[in-house]
């Protein structure tokens, strides 16, 4: 009974997680990221704001016996996991935490990769998940994850960060009571716990957490609805997550997915030296990391060229060329050429036997 329990427990954590698994590959070893959540490190004071939080990343790894991680921010900071925090559950397949500041307010939570380096293999990066935004007029509504996940042995309560602005031009209402959760079977979940209701400035900002208490163990997070001044809008937690896109990763100049080579496509940034928890720079690496993916391409150019040099050279080395054509085309040409002369020939034969017996 207490492994059912866990068991459930550990389903409901995964599945209010990202509900979209990222995964990258150095074409022999495969890593999947299923699902990531924070809650807060309590300080001193259990009633003060936390300063940091456990962000717990599920993490399942194939074709390798082991691997490191580096989890970095846009400030191209380095986080590693902590160990003592860090859990296995399966071969393969594992709890990572790390020890991150409060979710930042860019694209992507403030995360943009997490490195993998295998113990075969090369080393190689994933891109982070993107914060999925809604506009709906002059309201946008950015959401950036989970922050904290109780769970209890009937019940469950989950605390949701978003960020509300106001472009218009005259001041909106705001209130947990205007988010509703929906699970994986339409069930609607409200709250009135959060944050207390106020009225959102024009042209202002408003980071807001949202509790659903007294959830089902087994009911998973699908859908979240925000109600604006009678008009809704909605954030699909399968349909509207996925990983962040390479421009925003490394930037504009970072070449393309479509136009990387297959073994191009995963080949990350060389890993930084990380000593006594100090954030190392990680533009260089990602420089280097572009550059040799370049440089991958343009060698597999070249061998598509070469290769296509080599056959030609061989078809003509069936025979020598002549005129511009190919032994082989020259043998046609003759062929044709005595075929024509024969039947000439059998012509002139069959009218001179006609002449001959028009006379007798």
């Amino acid at each position: 009974m207490r492994f059912l329990t866990a068991a459930l427990m550990l389903v409901a954590i995964v599945g209010c997680a990202q509900a979209y698994p990222l995964s990258g590959s150095n074409g022999n070893v495969k890593c999947t990221l299923f699902g990531a959540y924070e809650v807060p490190i309590p300080g001193p004071d259990p009633n003060a704001t936390a300063n940091e939080y456990a962000l717990k990343v599920d993490v399942g790894l194939i074709g390798s016996i082991n691997a490191t991680y580096e989890l970095v921010d846009g400030n191209d900071n380095i986080y590693h996991p902590d160990q003592t925090r860090s859990k296995a559950l399966q071969p393969g397949r594992q709890q990572l935490v790390f020890v991150v500041p409060p979710t930042g307010d860019t694209i992507g939570g403030g995360f943009k990769l997490l490195k993998v380096s295998p113990s075969e293999g090369q080393p190689f990066a994933i891109n982070w998940w993107k914060t999925p935004k809604k506009i709906l007029g002059d309201i946008i509504l950015r959401y950036y994850g989970i922050t904290d996940l109780q769970m209890g042995a009937d019940e469950k309560s989950i605390t949701f960060d978003f960020k509300i602005t106001n472009n218009g031009t005259t001041s909106i209402p705001i209130s947990p009571e205007n988010f509703t959760l929906i699970d994986q079977w339409g069930w609607d979940y409200y709250t009135l716990e959060g944050f207390s209701p106020a009225y959102l400035e024009p042209k202002k900002s408003a980071r807001v957490k949202v509790i659903f208490n007294s959830l089902s163990l087994l009911s998973n997070p699908s859908k979240l609805s925000y109600d604006c001044l009678g008009s809704e809008m909605s954030i699909d937690l399968d349909k509207d997550t996925g990983p962040l896109s390479d421009e925003v990763v490394y930037g504009t100049k970072a070449p393309t997915v479509a136009a990387l080579p297959a073994a191009a496509k995963t080949a990350p940034a060389p890993q930084t030296n990380v000593q006594n928890g100090t954030n190392n720079n990680v533009a260089s690496g990602n420089a280097t990391g572009t550059q040799s993916a370049t440089d991958e391409k343009l060698m597999s150019l070249k061998d598509k060229i070469n290769a296509s040099k080599q056959r030609l050279a061989n078809t003509f080395k069936q025979g020598s060329a002549i005129g511009g054509k190919s032994a082989v085309g020259s043998q046609i040409s003759t062929s044709v050429a005595e075929a024509k002369a024969r039947l000439a020939k059998a012509m002139e034969s069959m009218h001179k036997n006609s002449t001959q017996t028009a006379k007798t």
